[in-house]
């Protein structure tokens, strides 16, 4: 139920990581770490204190969400995304080291430990059940099986061949129905919410990894991600629209309509916000890993060449 908005953000990362690589290298180029901040070894024991019914009920909320599927397919999604803009104007290995090292905090199992440690500290079990009961209908579970189907990093080539032959094509009702999912799930907000979160949280943790007289200003820091959510955000509301378009293409619009409520009801609320707070978690606990990593490895260069 959530694939579509999962698939934009891990493009989409890819993408303004990409467009901004320059901005993250340029705020770490003075940077000389003085301690590590070791978020990795943070992670909880997940799962090990919930009772048996909690841990079967959110697995089977992970399940039927389609949360698993998109967890494996993270990595391959962020990659797409690099390969949708061309580098920046960086040296080459320095660009590779870039994206090495973020596509590397995709790791699959680390992910769905901090997914599934989040739904267990806000669990709620009335709430996850009508949740449950909302995914296993046969319209959700019909549109999940669209949206992992069109989640395939493979299925970027055909979503592009669809906008260029068939995005002009679509009726003001159908737009209209995009615009009101977009609404429900938060699609485009959330993203651009983890973009900047994304970058912010990178650069404030290189920021800690030095001294004092060597951080970057909070103001500054502030101008870099207003900067980045206004041109981020003609892009990303398109991306979600041309997304929904091409998923739900075969689907007719009273389909369409009764899926959106669903997303619009007590229990479709509950869960669009569950999923949404859990991702901002995910990409926070990793955004703050990569600045410690990157900081490091920038930090490293000066001593690499001096030898």
């Amino acid at each position: 139920m959530f694939n579509k908005m999962f698939k934009g953000i891990a493009v989409s990362l890819g993408m303004i990581a990409t467009v901004y690589a320059n901005d993250i290298q340029a705020a770490a180029a003075d940077i000389s770490p003085v301690q590590p901040l070791g978020i990795g070894a943070q992670l909880s024991a997940t799962g090990k204190d919930a009772a048996p019914d909690q841990a079967r009920t959110i697995e089977r909320l992970m399940a039927a969400s389609g949360a698993n599927e998109m967890i494996e397919q993270l990595a391959a999604l962020a990659a797409a995304g690099f390969g949708q803009r061309p580098p920046p104007q960086l040296q080459r290995e320095d660009y590779d080291n870039f994206k090495s090292t973020f596509l590397q905090a995709f790791d699959a199992t680390k992910i769905r430990h901090i997914v599934v440690d989040y739904l267990n500290r806000h669990y709620d079990a009335t709430a996850y059940d009508a949740s449950l009961a909302l995914l296993n209908t046969p319209l959700a579970q019909h549109m999940a099986a669209l949206e992992i189907q069109a989640m395939a990093p493979e299925s970027q080539q055909e979503m592009m061949r669809f906008a260029k032959t068939t995005l002009s094509q679509a009726t003001p009702a159908r737009l209209a129905q995009v615009q009101r999912l977009d609404d429900a799930v938060q699609t485009s907000k959330t993203i651009l919410n983890m973009q900047t979160m994304m970058a912010k949280t990178m650069i404030e943790n290189m920021n800690n990894l030095v001294h004092v007289e060597q951080r970057i200003p909070e103001q500054e820091i502030a101008q870099m991600m207003e900067q980045m959510r206004r041109e981020a955000s003609g892009y990303t509301r398109q991306y979600t629209k041309l997304q929904y378009l091409y998923t739900y293409r075969s689907v007719t619009d009273e389909e369409l309509d009764n899926y959106i409520a669903l997303h619009e009801s007590a229990s479709g609320r509950h869960l669009t916000q569950l999923f949404n707070d859990a991702w901002m978690n995910v990409f926070e606990r990793l955004s703050a890993e990569l600045g410690e990593q990157l900081g490091q490895r920038i930090s490293d260069e000066p001593s690499k060449k001096a030898h």
